[in-house]
């Protein structure tokens, strides 16, 4: 009986969503990407590094179903170039309060992104507002560091999970749709495979993008 019911509901929610709902929509997105790192150690030293931010871009591909008027699923690819970057002061030892140069570190590191997110239509008009969120995995294809940094690199997880959400607004001019979109993503897994420090990644992008329905 409970099954019939189950079965009923979902004929019920299926048939309710009409032909032009389900059309796939396909896009592009590219714009600014600004990351940056939590590289925790642990004990002895129990210490937190803290890096600057990192600007460089990212690039993204997407699929777009709606299931109804307001709500729909968003399947993603993307390339992000992502980073951490450090300026350090150089003193001599008897004067650690002369400064006779800067030390600068630049890690870039470079990833292939997977992500399903769910995304909501605020309302329906010439500009639409939404909002978007779901997991991500991250794949580290690529890394270029200082000299003295590979090791800490070699050890990476070359698959990171986490989660992206954000927020952004359509604005439909026939036959496209121009996207103005925010996302923030951060990892939820580790990023470095040994006991000697935990690495957590995130990032802000601000992108443009068009998209366009294929029928």
């Amino acid at each position: 009986m409970r099954k019939n019911i189950i079965f009923i509901v979902a004929f019920l929610i299926i048939s309710n969503i009409s032909y032009g709902q389900m059309i796939p929509k396909v896009g592009l997105k590219f714009g600014l990407n600004i990351s940056n790192s939590i590289w925790y150690f642990n004990e002895p030293l129990n210490a937190e590094l803290e890096w600057e931010n990192y600007s460089s871009y990212t690039l993204r591909g997407f699929v777009e179903i709606n299931l109804t008027d307001n709500f729909g699923i968003e399947g993603e690819l993307g390339f992000s170039r992502k980073g951490v970057y450090k300026e350090v002061p150089i003193s001599p030892i008897d004067q650690p309060d002369v400064t006779i140069g800067i030390s600068k570190t630049k890690n870039i590191t470079e990833y292939l992104s997977l992500a399903a997110l769910a995304k909501y239509n605020i309302y329906k008009g010439f500009m639409s507002p939404y909002i978007l969120a779901g997991p991500q995995i991250n794949f580290l294809v690529n890394y270029n560091v200082r000299k003295g940094s590979e090791r800490a690199y070699d050890e990476f997880n070359t698959a990171i999970f986490g989660y992206s959400v954000g927020s952004g607004i359509e604005i439909n001019v026939k036959p496209i749709d121009i996207l103005i979109e925010y996302r923030f993503e951060r990892d939820l897994t580790n990023s470095n495979t040994t006991e000697e420090f935990d690495v957590h990644n995130y990032s802000h992008s601000i992108m443009a993008g068009l998209r366009y329905s294929i029928y």
